[in-house]
C-alpha cells in the first residue's frame, strides 16, 4: 500500500512524497497537475526510491543489467524515513526530505522550487554518522 507522506502543487506540477507501507521504500512523483491521479503504483510499478546508491561491497541483481547495474541495491533499499522540513521562501518553495539507515548512514534529497522558473532543482547529501569509513 502507498502512502501520502506530503503533497504539493508547484504552478502546474504535482509534487508528491510516497512511501511503500510494506518495504518502507520512500519515493517522489513529480507530474503534470493535470496527471496526477493517473499515476497508479502495484506489482507491474513498484515505487521507486528517492536515491539510488551503491556501495562496493553491495550486490548485483541478477540477469541481464540493462544499465540498470547500480538501480535498487541493497544499500539503496536499507533507507528509511525520518522527517522532512519545508520552508516557503517568497516565490518559493524549499524541502529537505531526510533518511536514514540502521548503519548510520544519512541522505539529505533537496528540491527547490521558484515560481518564476519551470523546473525544479534538486541535490542529494550523504552523510556518514557511524564509526566506520565509506
Amino acid at each position: 500500500m502507498i502512502e501520502h507522506l506530503s503533497k504539493f502543487e508547484l504552478g502546474d506540477l504535482s509534487l508528491r512524497y510516497l512511501r511503500d507501507a510494506g518495504s518502507g521504500c520512500v519515493g517522489m512523483e513529480l507530474v503534470p497537475l493535470a496527471m496526477r491521479d493517473q499515476v497508479l503504483y502495484g506489482p507491474d510499478r513498484p515505487l521507486e526510491s528517492l536515491v539510488q546508491l551503491k556501495r562496493v561491497g553491495d550486490a548485483y541483481p541478477g540477469g541481464f543489467a540493462q544499465g540498470h547495474t547500480l538501480h535498487n541495491s541493497p544499500s539503496s533499499k536499507a533507507f528509511r524515513f525520518e522527517g522532512q522540513q519545508v520552508d516557503r521562501p517568497s516565490g518559493g518553495l524549499a524541502i529537505r526530505t531526510t533518511l536514514r539507515s540502521a548503519e548510520g548512514h544519512v541522505i539529505e534529497h533537496h528540491l527547490a522550487w521558484r515560481e518564476c522558473e519551470s523546473a525544479v532543482r534538486m541535490r542529494t547529501v550523504f552523510i556518514n554518522q557511524s564509526a566506520r569509513p565509506v
